[in-house]
Parts: C-alpha cells; sequence; structure tokens
C-alpha cells in the first residue's frame, strides 16, 4: 500500500487510507468471510474511496480527497497477512459515473 498514489488498506478489522505512504486514518471496518467490491475513483486533483458488500447496489463513500493529481498510477494488491482471495481485478476504460 505504501507504493502506490491511492490505497485501500484492511488491517485488523479496520479499513485505512494512504496517500503517497501517509495514512489518512481508519475510515470504516470490515467482517471476515464477507466479500467486498472497492472502488477508487481518481479526480482531477484527489480521489473518491468507496465500499459496497458484493452484489449490492449501494456504494459507501469512505473518503473523499483533494490530496494529489499525481500520476501514472499502479494498479495492485498487497496483503500484510493473513489470506484474502482477489477476484474481477479490473479498471474501467471509461469513467464511471453510477455512485
Amino acid at each position: 500500500y505504501t507504493q502506490f498514489h491511492y490505497a485501500i488498506y484492511f488491517n485488523g478489522g479496520n479499513i485505512q487510507i494512504y496517500e503517497d505512504s501517509v495514512n489518512r486514518g481508519v475510515v470504516g471496518g470490515f467482517s471476515n468471510n464477507v466479500s467486498y467490491d472497492l472502488r477508487i475513483d481518481t479526480k482531477s486533483t484527489g480521489a473518491a474511496y468507496y465500499i459496497r458488500p458484493t452484489d449490492t447496489e449501494t456504494w459507501t463513500l469512505l473518503y473523499n480527497s483533494s490530496y494529489s493529481s499525481a500520476s501514472p498510477f499502479r494498479l495492485g494488491a498487497t496483503v500484510s497477512y493473513g489470506t484474502f482471495r482477489l477476484d474481477d481485478f479490473t479498471t474501467p476504460s471509461t469513467t464511471s459515473t453510477d455512485v
């Protein structure tokens, strides 16, 4: 997570936001054995971070940033410990407007 401009970090039941290795704080929680969809929408400056339980329609805003306009972006994931399953790891080809 410290390698990315914008990152969502799962840590002991807490969800934290990191931007260029700076911890923006705990912004929510998660439960083990529950699948989630994550979304980071970049803006001209900053990003909006979203989460929702898989197979639900409503996105929940975790954090709204105006921190940076840095690029290029790296798409990736890191796991500190334990087991995480990633599925359908994608990047959209067009700008999303469904919030």
